[in-house]
């Protein structure tokens, strides 16, 4: 699904940050990066996106060669990107978000609300059903709150649907841990593991909780000054 072959890169022109990296991502399989601060993690991600450009080396997805393509054309070939921080539009409401993540199609909402309804059920009200009417009706749901008001754990799942509402079929995460506490981290986690096993993605998740990095990927690696190492940590 994913290959990277001797990625080069960084964010200063005389020190490359990512020394020669290589990596694939198989179509199903969760591939964690783990690794501490300052050691290359979301530079890695950014650099999939093409939010950083690479000085050498290729992007592959699905065996074609994305390496020079904006990131708006690699979410349309199949990467859902999430970002450190749950970026949201705080000022709408979590219905309004979602509106805007599934680009107003009302069949592709229904779709992923009816399959994924149990995985997200503090946004998902009973009926199943996105109508304006119902929405009002159901106070009860967090349909009708701004996102700023809503709870760190909150704005990592309501990030992860609109995510998932791209239909992709790639994940990448960056460090969807960080800032929750471990009750919210664990919930996050139940709920990625819930829709790996409904969609079948692949997920590439770049994470600095070693346990999380651990009981859910297949395989995880360690990021070393820009290289990335096999563990031999036992993995799900």
């Amino acid at each position: 699904m994913l290959k990277l072959e001797n990625i080069t890169g960084g964010y200063n022109a005389n020190r490359d940050i990512l020394a020669g990296l290589s990596l694939h991502v198989r179509r199903g399989e969760s591939v964690g990066v783990i690794g501490l601060n300052g050691s290359g993690k979301s530079t890695l991600g950014k650099a999939i996106m093409n939010r950083l450009p690479c000085r050498g080396g290729r992007v592959f997805l699905d065996g074609a060669d994305v390496s020079r393509l904006p990131t708006a054309c690699l979410v349309h070939r199949g990467i859902a990107c999430l970002l450190q921080g749950a970026p949201l539009f705080d000022q709408l409401t979590v219905a309004e978000n979602l509106q805007l993540a599934s680009n107003n199609d009302m069949c592709r909402f229904l779709e992923f609300q009816q399959r994924h309804a149990n995985s997200f059920q503090q946004f998902f009200p009973p009926s199943k059903s996105f109508k304006r009417e119902s929405v009002c009706a159901a106070k009860q749901n967090l349909y009708h709150r701004r996102t700023n008001k809503l709870s760190g754990g909150q704005r990592h799942l309501l990030a992860l649907a609109c995510a998932l509402l791209q239909q992709p079929k790639l994940l990448l995460l960056d460090e969807p841990s960080a800032g929750l506490d471990p009750a919210a981290a664990a919930a996050l986690y139940e709920t990625l593991a819930k829709v790996r096993m409904v969609t079948g993605m692949a997920i590439l998740l770049i994470e600095q909780n070693v346990t999380f990095a651990q009981m859910f990927c297949q395989r995880v690696f360690v990021m070393r000054q820009g290289c990335l190492q096999k563990t031999n940590l036992p993995v799900s």
